[in-house]
């Protein structure tokens, strides 16, 4: 399993929050990513990530899993609005969550794992398999709705003008109405892939399969799909984090990867050379000061 966030192309800080751990033979995933602006939505999502691994460290295998979760989502809620309403300024802020535990198999033998899902807000979790992907949570957004209703269709959506904006989030309301944690029986070798919408805004879910399966590395596959989402868009913070459950199995013939790949390798190469450039041009420019200040 491996995590990883990136602030960003286009932001001055990064609000987005990842957990990826194990926990008394339980494997724990979640994102959160963060609202209300420079320190608010940082806050935000820092305090829902905590709250999880607080409360599941404490109760993994004493509380059920159901009841565990809702307390996790509950307790998270609460604490962000005392939050914002004691700390100046940080009123308004909240964070989407969405979290998955695994918990240890009953039978060694089990074929499936039950995956247990709580989500809030537009953060995704998808499961991949070798047949392909499917989104296991619902935005609680705007455009979902308006996709559900059939005002917007799939190529109209991309460029709703109020796309990120969400009806559900922790500590975005005085009451939180979340959805019942849902219990899915997932097959060994499929893998979870948690996501903020940084990364889902500029990567389709087929791409997500392609890279996931072509790299067939967990740590290649994430580090891939943010160098895209950086390379195609990246004016949000990206969080992705890829989780296997048992031993990854793979599709059995490499899919081909998406056209444009291999940008953000030279992307990157530019963008290394821009900042050794500005490094150089400074200590130049430092040197310059130094010796002007001895003269």
């Amino acid at each position: 399993m491996y995590a990883i966030t990136d602030m960003g192309n286009m932001r001055s800080n990064n609000e987005d929050q990842f957990l990826l751990e194990k926990i008394s033979g339980w494997t724990v995933a979640a994102v959160a990513d963060g609202m209300g602006g420079a320190a608010g939505g940082e806050v935000a999502s820092w305090l829902a990530v905590d709250t999880v691994r607080r409360l599941i460290h404490q109760n993994a295998g004493r509380l059920p899993v159901v009841e565990m979760m809702e307390d996790c989502l509950l307790l998270a809620h609460e604490r962000i609005r005392r939050r914002g309403e004691t700390s100046f300024g940080n009123i308004n802020m909240g964070t989407t969550l969405t979290l998955a535990t695994v918990p240890p198999p009953e039978d060694a033998d089990a074929v499936t794992r039950n995956l247990y899902v709580a989500h809030v807000g537009d953060s995704r979790l998808y499961l991949i398999d070798v047949e392909g992907i499917r989104q296991v949570t619902r935005d609680h957004s705007m455009t979902q709705h308006l996709l559900d209703s059939g005002v917007l269709t799939e190529k109209t959506a991309r460029n709703f003008r109020f796309r990120n904006v969400i009806y559900k989030s922790l500590g975005g309301s005085q009451q939180l109405d979340p959805d019942p944690v849902a219990c899915v029986e997932v097959p060994l070798g499929a893998v979870l892939l948690l996501c903020s919408d940084g990364l889902s805004n500029s990567i389709e879910p087929m791409e997500m399969w392609s890279i996931v399966h072509h790299t067939r590395d967990l740590r290649e596959a994430a580090r891939t799909m943010v160098d895209l989402a950086l390379c195609r868009d990246g004016t949000d913070n990206i969080t992705v984090a890829v989780v296997a459950v048992g031993r990854p199995r793979f599709a059995s013939s490499r899919p081909r990867l998406p056209e444009d790949a291999d940008k953000p390798r030279h992307w990157q190469k530019r963008r290394r050379r821009l900042i050794l450039l500005l490094t150089v041009l400074l200590a130049l420019l430092l040197a310059t000061l130094i010796s002007l200040g001895f003269q």
